[in-house]
């Protein structure tokens, strides 16, 4: 079985990327891959991100474990964190709170792809409506974009993000 190859250090790139095309049909695996997320090897953890958002199809099961990632990650694993995220779409207060944190990240990128899996997640990431709306302002227009279009999806209809979508039009 693929998910024995997982145990062979040797195998699990090629095992977690097998699985990854797998799909779906693969999510009994989850937690296992998830617990790859924590390897010192970081070709495994990036591939076991980018595996986990394939085969978790809605599962919540690692999302505990992506959310640590994206707290320790270095700026490739917290990208990674943050693709498996949007695609798990996990509500939990942890990962959220993870998601929130990271709209502050010194990186552009992290800080626009936050705000991409709080809006994939919808009205649960609706605690990062402020956030999202201080992000409105940010110097890189890729982060202010993702920033708008989150809003669409987890915003409230406030009268302060209403107003502060509409300035950024002109």
């Amino acid at each position: 079985l693929l998910t024995d190859l997982l145990e062979v250090e040797s195998d699990r790139v090629a095992a977690l990327r097998s699985l990854q095309n797998i799909g779906c049909a693969a999510e009994a695996a989850t937690p296992r891959v998830a617990k790859l997320l924590e390897s010192p090897d970081p070709d495994v953890t990036h591939q076991a991100a980018l595996t986990v958002g394939e085969i978790a199809c809605g599962s919540k099961l690692a999302a505990p474990e992506l959310a640590a990632l994206l707290r320790r990650g270095n700026r490739s694993e917290k990208y990674r964190a943050l693709f498996a995220m949007a695609k798990v779409k996990a509500t939990d207060p942890e990962t959220v709170s993870a998601l929130i944190e990271a709209l502050s990240d010194a990186e552009s990128q992290i800080r626009g792809k936050a705000a991409y899996a709080l809006g994939q997640i919808g009205p649960a990431g609706a605690a990062a409506e402020s956030k999202l709306v201080a992000l409105l302002t940010d110097p890189f227009e890729s982060t202010r974009r993702q920033s708008a279009w989150a809003l669409g999806w987890v915003g409230t209809g406030q009268t302060e993000t209403v107003t502060a979508l509409v300035t950024t039009l002109r």
